[in-house]
């Protein structure tokens, strides 16, 4: 599935605007969450329109996925096609109704730890950082070892103040999948915040070098930019 990077530049850091507008890199949060659900069961008379609309979201129409999927939840409703549904909301930049399909998604299978994660992550890009946190620290309670969930977490726990509270929560994520590229980047942005340019520094390159190997062209030149930025 392409990744769809979505901008929420907020003025108020040059930090703060670049951990929540990389927030996070946007699709990674949707892409792994959204494995992690195909193990949950699909009813067989919702399969057709659900199969379709699945195929039409890996595919780029999200209008078409939207509408197979809004047509698979009409015959039944059911936690994977209201998850799916607000992933194509989400690349449409329908934030709030990605997010009601995410609370639906929740209604219907509580342990969902990978929507309670996309719904924090989208408070977050929305500015409400408590409800992130309430619902980032949810998705940890069900599943300790989800390191987008402490990524999400991180980026509410900055735009709430606690900038130490963050940079754990990254390293905590770096820890659980030292591949992941975004937390090493949100990382940086932490530690060049607080004044610690070479901590920076070390985390933002480590972040393009992991962009660069994953194909990531476009964050792999932002994070390199930012590097040039802070070395002047």
């Amino acid at each position: 599935m392409k990744k769809v990077f979505a901008y929420a530049i907020t003025g108020i850091s040059l930090c703060l605007a670049a951990t929540v507008t990389f927030a996070i890199v946007g699709m990674d949060r949707y892409e792994n969450s959204y494995v992690l659900a195909k193990n949950i069961p699909t009813p067989q008379p919702v399969e057709i329109p659900f199969e379709r609309g699945i195929r039409k979201l890996e595919d780029g129409d999200y209008k078409g996925a939207i509408d197979d999927l809004t047509e698979a939840i009409r015959l039944r409703p059911d936690a994977l096609a209201y998850y799916a549904r607000s992933t194509a909301k989400y690349k449409s930049n329908d934030y709030r109704g990605a997010i009601d399909d995410l609370t639906e998604a929740i209604r219907l299978s509580p342990d969902f730890y990978g929507a309670y994660n996309n719904r924090g992550w989208l408070k977050a890009m929305l500015g409400d950082y408590q409800g992130a946190l309430e619902d980032c620290n949810q998705s940890l309670r069900i599943n300790p070892n989800f390191a987008h969930a402490y990524d999400s977490r991180g980026v509410a726990k900055f735009g709430l103040g606690d900038k130490q509270g963050a940079i754990a929560d990254y390293t905590e994520s770096i820890r659980i999948n030292p591949d992941y590229a975004e937390p090493y980047y949100n990382r940086g942005f932490a530690k060049a915040d607080l004044g610690d340019k070479e901590g920076a520094l070390v985390d933002l390159n480590q972040a393009a070098e992991l962009f660069k190997q994953q194909g990531e062209t476009e964050w792999f030149r932002k994070a390199a930019n930012l590097i040039q930025q802070l070395e002047k």
